[in-house]
């Protein structure tokens, strides 16, 4: 498998990002957010090895329309939307103990059931970054992998959530910012808004 180090990358699969996020305050909304944690598989909600935790579409886009107190969100998640100006959006973070695959995936179902993200923003937290990997050709399911799919390590990217991915996470654990990002915007558009801004 080709493992593609931290540069800048702009393919088909993933862009990554020349901004400085705040990962101080982001480890805090972390930790802020552990009571919403919920486990994979999502129909029991007992501790395993992968998890997340954050604010869902509709609350972030009823804080942005003015249907809920802004603070409803942390200040600093707030001020990533206003920045990055994605239109629907939700905030998370995936936390992924050593030693666990995640399957290959579309998010949500992403392109073929068209009911999530099509794209988000990524940002690595802890010191170590477990990379994400592709499958080599976008596939239908059932997804397989194969040893020419792509691997990329990088601090903060935007990511295309409708191409089929997977993470494997070995000796480190991970912990993973996301902004995702849902229709009208997809992975190509919420590219070009991004260089627009110079990132």
């Amino acid at each position: 498998m080709k493992l593609l180090k931290q540069q800048q990358l702009d393919n088909d699969q993933i862009y990554t990002l020349d901004y400085e996020f705040d990962k101080n305050r982001l480890m805090d909304m972390f930790h802020e957010l552990e009571p919403t944690n919920i486990y994979w598989p999502w129909h029991i909600n007992e501790p395993s090895p992968w998890s997340k935790r954050g604010w869902s579409v509709r609350t972030v886009k009823a804080v942005f329309d003015g249907r809920a107190p802004r603070d409803s969100i942390h200040r600093y998640a707030y001020e990533i939307l206003q920045h990055f100006g994605m239109g629907m959006v939700s905030f998370g973070f995936f936390h992924t103990k050593e030693h666990f695959e995640y399957p290959v995936h579309t998010d949500q179902g992403g392109r073929l059931k068209d009911n999530g993200p099509l794209a988000s923003i990524n940002v690595n937290l802890l010191d170590n970054p477990v990379p994400i990997k592709f499958t080599k050709e976008l596939q239908d399911e059932p997804y397989s992998k194969s040893d020419d799919d792509h691997s990329y390590l990088y601090d903060s990217a935007l990511i295309n959530t409708s191409w089929p991915h997977y993470i494997t996470t070995d000796n480190n654990e991970r912990i993973v910012f996301r902004m995702a990002i849902f229709k009208p915007f997809d992975f190509y558009f919420a590219k070009d808004r991004i260089k627009s801004l110079g990132y």
